[in-house]
């Protein structure tokens, strides 16, 4: 939950946010926010955005020097938290990519069909599925390390899959 603090104003708002004291008692007066503690002299806020949606505010405040930062500091805070967000996009993309090829990974080992990967230029087996490994009756290993696509095909379909594979 966002809450109805500084922090949640600057998720409502989608913008940097530089408050001085008085302008955080103005808020509150006005039931923008609510502020639990001690109110900062100068508090800057930043949304944090990944996949065109906020996902976290950058914040910096003090509390007993009202000039601490200025608009520059603002500007700067902000390009350190897009630069934040992007990281932090990046690695949502990359866990995206990893379930994602996890779940082929599995839909492909625990296909009910047999399936195979090989090596167009060898014709070796590069992953070979479990559904393949019950039907032609080899270990996993043995398939992967031994076995080639001319071994399980029947003599009277080599010619034409041998010519299908070089059109490729």
């Amino acid at each position: 939950p966002v809450g109805n603090g500084l922090t949640g104003f600057v998720f409502r708002t989608g913008g940097p946010t530089l408050l001085w004291a008085d302008e955080i008692r103005q808020l509150i007066k006005l039931g923008g926010v609510q502020v639990n503690g001690t109110i900062p002299a100068i508090w800057l806020g930043v949304p944090l955005s990944a996949r065109n949606e906020i996902i976290g505010v950058l914040v910096l405040q003090h509390y007993s020097e009202k000039n601490a930062y200025n608009t520059q500091d603002l500007e700067l805070l902000t390009t350190v938290g897009d630069q934040i967000a992007l990281a932090i996009e990046r690695k949502l993309a990359e866990e995206a990519l990893r379930t994602s090829d996890e779940q082929h990974r599995l839909l492909f080992r625990h296909n009910p069909q047999a399936a195979f990967i090989y090596d167009l230029e060898t014709l070796r087996f590069l992953a070979i599925n479990d559904a393949a490994l019950e039907q032609y009756g080899y270990s996993r290993d043995d398939a992967l390390e031994q076995l080639t696509m001319m071994d399980i095909r029947p003599a009277e379909d080599l010619a034409e899959f041998l010519e299908g594979v070089c059109r490729v």
